[in-house]
């Protein structure tokens, strides 16, 4: 027993010397091997210890390796899988561990980088399987209704766009061609003030006012301003016995129409306050190249009047 304190106290002012006797103290008895390495440790430069350097958590010999997941230090693949058995930790880094910002360098952007396109590598070929399992001819058939609703609404001159698949927008189209009928039966926003309403089955042939009666049960509609929103801004002007169709003639649709209601006559186009800045600022540019042109003009009829004067004063002394 005294031998052993003996060889403890000796040990740890080994240890002292490297600044390592609170690392080691985790050891709980003391082996003759541990004597030999204090003895090993306290011949080699004391400028190779930092407050980093550390010990193998397994048998206490110096670590050269560490956990990727635990961040436990180890000296050998034997420690290593040793310790992997007493904690269940499997060794791969956690790719989702939160990183503070001062310690985020280019080499945690690369693995975030690289996780993502894993995680949408994996995405795609889940939504491929998918799709083939459930309906093999499923992409063929989606590209001949879009197709096939494009060249309907450019028969009837109307450009159609449609949003990518998966946008709100397009979830909420339910548009398609009625073979029975021979026309589209169409989804339309229905637009007043802040209220946005969603109507489907909508004729192409409907006007506009069987359009607010059917579908939204208006009766007096007799004061209400109708227009169509036009992907580029424009509201155009519909009249209540004009099918739909006949007011999109010539406009660019996005997924499916827009039509606005509004107690009072509307801009012809959904101007901002800078469209507007800009229209005033135009209007000033143009009105001042107008007057800038016209004193030209004027200078220029001075200039030539005179010159005929000159002329006819030459002419007389001839």
């Amino acid at each position: 027993m005294a031998l052993q304190e003996a060889s403890e106290a000796y040990l740890v002012s080994l240890f002292e010397d490297t600044n390592l006797a609170a690392i080691h103290a985790k050891r709980v008895t003391i082996q003759p091997k541990d004597v030999q390495l204090a003895r090993r440790l306290r011949e080699l430069p004391s400028t190779m210890f930092s407050e980093e350097t550390s010990l193998c958590e397994v048998c206490g010999a110096i670590s050269k390796y560490k956990c990727p997941r635990c961040e436990l230090r180890s000296c050998s693949v034997g420690c290593s899988r040793l310790h992997k058995e007493r904690t269940g930790c499997n060794g791969e880094r956690d790719k989702t561990a939160y990183i503070p910002m001062k310690d985020y360098k280019h080499m945690h952007l690369v693995n975030d980088f690289t996780l993502l396109e894993e995680k949408k590598r994996l995405v795609e070929e889940l939504g491929k399987g998918a799709s083939k399992s459930i309906h093999p001819n499923q992409q063929q058939r989606q590209h001949y209704k879009t197709n096939e609703l494009i060249r309907t609404y450019a028969n009837e001159g109307v450009e159609l766009l449609l949003s990518p698949q998966g946008m709100e927008r397009r979830r909420k189209d339910h548009t398609f061609f009625d073979t029975r009928a021979g026309e589209l039966k169409m989804t339309c926003d229905i637009v007043e003030g802040d209220n946005i309403r969603v109507v489907h089955q909508v004729l192409q042939s409907m006007t506009i006012q069987s359009i607010l009666k059917q579908k939204l049960n208006m009766d007096d509609i007799s004061c209400l301003h109708t227009y169509i929103k036009s992907q580029d801004g424009r509201n155009i002007k519909a009249e209540h016995s004009e099918e739909i169709i006949e007011t999109l003639r010539g406009t660019t649709v996005i997924d499916y129409p827009v039509l606005v209601l509004s107690s009072t006559p509307l801009d012809k186009r959904w101007r901002t306050e800078e469209h507007m800045k800009f229209d005033n600022d135009s209007d000033d540019s143009d009105s001042s190249i107008s007057s800038s042109s016209s004193s030209d003009s004027d200078s220029s009829d001075s200039d030539l009047s005179g010159i005929a004067d000159d002329a006819d004063i030459t002419i007389d002394i001839n």
